[in-house]
């Protein structure tokens, strides 16, 4: 019976995230929403999700207990009204304003 060995680096893993991915600030605020630990970026108002070395961005729906969840979704509101309006306005014919 043969033995294998694979060496992982576990601390690269678990390490919490040095910047934020969206606008590269440093220094990522480490919080708790519903039992989840995720990090705070308070340059640009969002949440990340660390797992197995992987960020993705947080619903903000998904943090029903957490104290910055009205702002999130506030954030997440106005930018879909800018999204909306910036959408409509590429939707006018040429020459209109």
């Amino acid at each position: 019976m043969s033995t294998y060995a694979a060496q992982l680096d576990l601390e690269a893993v678990f390490r919490p995230p040095k910047a934020c991915p969206e606008c590269g600030t440093p220094g990522l605020l480490a919080t708790d929403a519903a039992g989840r630990a995720n990090f705070f970026c308070a340059a640009c108002e969002r949440c990340w999700h660390l797992e197995m070395g992987w960020l993705s961005l947080v619903d903000p729906r998904d943090c029903a207990r957490c104290r910055r969840q009205d702002q999130c979704l506030a954030r997440r509101a106005a930018q879909s009204r800018a999204a909306a309006i910036e959408a409509e306005e590429g939707d006018a014919p040429c020459g209109s304003a």
